[in-house]
């Protein structure tokens, strides 16, 4: 019965901690995807394969996606050239249904990353996407890596990463284990990984800064 209860616990425990940071991150999915800016009104210029490209990491349009993309100019300030989105769409082993299921997944992955495509050409910046569809997440990953370290002799890879303002032992174990995981990956292949950290504060007051920024 002990051994019982304290697996219940632990198991409430996750969904608390995924329920609450989920609750952070909609705060600043809001705040940034509505954020109003002027757009570049010039012609985005074509990719220029042998300049200095951002390989930004990403699953989601969304707050963390978009905070990540802004971060890369405000660190790199006019360096990078190109910005080429890379994601994946995990197929659940548990609950596959079959290849309808799998096209949709497709479908969905390429919408998110055709929306961070038209939001840094918007930015002025030529961009391009490549996705996959996999189980095993690090490995597809790693795959469309090389692949854009081939096509892109310059480049130079990032994933964004939150920081929580009170850490805890379940926030510790649940997140941020595949950006870790992924630049050991390409240490190996001779490729360069920069995390960049997104931070979850544990409140705000009302009209006050955002939950995650």
């Amino acid at each position: 019965m002990v051994i019982t209860s304290a697996l219940i616990l632990l198991c409430y425990g996750i969904r608390w901690q995924y329920n609450r940071t989920g609750r952070r991150l909609q705060h600043l999915d809001d705040t940034l995807i509505s954020l109003p800016f002027t757009p570049d009104l010039k012609p985005t210029p074509p990719l220029d394969h042998q300049a200095s490209t951002a390989a930004l990491i990403v699953r989601n349009f969304d707050g963390l996606g978009i905070h990540s993309l802004l971060t890369i100019p405000r660190l790199f300030p006019n360096y990078f050239k190109n910005v080429v989105f890379i994601s994946v769409g995990v197929i659940d082993s548990s609950t596959f249904k079959g290849a309808e299921e799998i096209e949709n997944l497709k479908r969905s992955t390429e919408e998110n990353l055709q929306s961070f495509v038209e939001y840094a050409n918007c930015l002025g910046w030529p961009a391009e996407h490549r996705m996959s569809v996999g189980v095993n997440l690090l490995d597809e990953i790693e795959k469309l890596c090389k692949s854009v370290a081939r096509d892109f002799p310059r480049t130079m890879f990032f994933a964004g990463k939150l920081v929580f303002e009170r850490e805890n032992v379940l926030s510790r174990l649940l997140h941020n284990q595949t950006p870790y995981a992924l630049e050991r990956r390409l240490q190996f292949e001779g490729l360069h990984l920069v995390i960049l950290p997104v931070r979850v504060f544990e409140a705000a007051p009302l009209n006050g800064p955002p939950l995650a920024a």
